[in-house]
């Protein structure tokens, strides 16, 4: 998913390094299999690491609960919903990143952040990049706001000061960031002798490629 936004694709270097170090190193890849304890016990490994990534987080407001709430996820594995107008809630980098690949499919794309500036969290010459892109590309940028209120296809945004703005949203879109994803290893406590149980990556604490790769 982080390869789809324009400019990410030298990304997919990564994923092909690592697909062909495991080829290389002959290492056992097994697909759609659910670990549990009794798989561990069969295995009998030393150590059992978890490295499960995480879940998106969904922001809260008055309808959100009635509301269709997209993830970046979701919009970056190519399921486009259908609208013309999209309302991305959150404008880190991922938040950017998306509103400029939507952009590029010829959608209205608003940005609701509720920092003073947008990809924050990007280094200094990609945010300057991407904001001048975002701008060519007529992505609106609400700065010090929230989302207040979703109702049916238009979205009330407060800003700081307490001034109300509506927008159209035919689709709203979460980019809030993530939550590390939990898993139950069902039996493991009956595993003799139990294994060093480690999580590394997004589940243990959300972060970069960079911090996955190194834990």
């Amino acid at each position: 998913m982080a390869v789809a936004p324009p400019h990410k694709e030298e990304l997919k270097n990564i994923l092909d390094y690592l697909t062909h170090q495991m080829k290389i190193l002959k290492i056992p890849v097994k697909l759609g299999v659910r670990v549990d304890g009794r798989l561990i016990q069969k295995a009998k490994p030393d150590t059992v690491i978890l490295a499960i990534g995480s879940s998106p987080a969904f922001p809260s407001f008055e309808g959100s609960g009635e509301a269709r709430i997209w993830t970046s996820h979701e919009i970056l594995e190519k399921k486009l919903p259908p609208g013309e107008s999209f309302l991305v809630i959150g404008g880190g980098s991922v938040g950017c990143e998306l509103a400029e690949y939507l952009a590029e499919k010829g959608k209205k794309v608003i940005i609701v952040e509720i920092l003073d500036q947008v990809a924050a969290d990007a280094e200094s010459n990609v945010r300057k990049l991407l904001t001048e892109r975002l701008a060519q590309k007529n992505v609106v940028i609400c700065l010090r706001s929230r989302v207040q209120k979703m109702e049916g296809s238009k979205a009330s945004v407060v800003n700081e000061k307490g001034e109300v703005a509506e927008w159209p949203a035919d689709v709203v879109v979460s980019a809030v960031g993530v939550v590390p994803q939990m898993v139950s290893l069902k039996g493991i406590e009956k595993v003799k002798p139990r294994p060093e149980i480690f999580t590394i990556g997004d589940c243990r604490q959300p972060g970069k490629i960079y911090d996955a790769i190194h834990d």
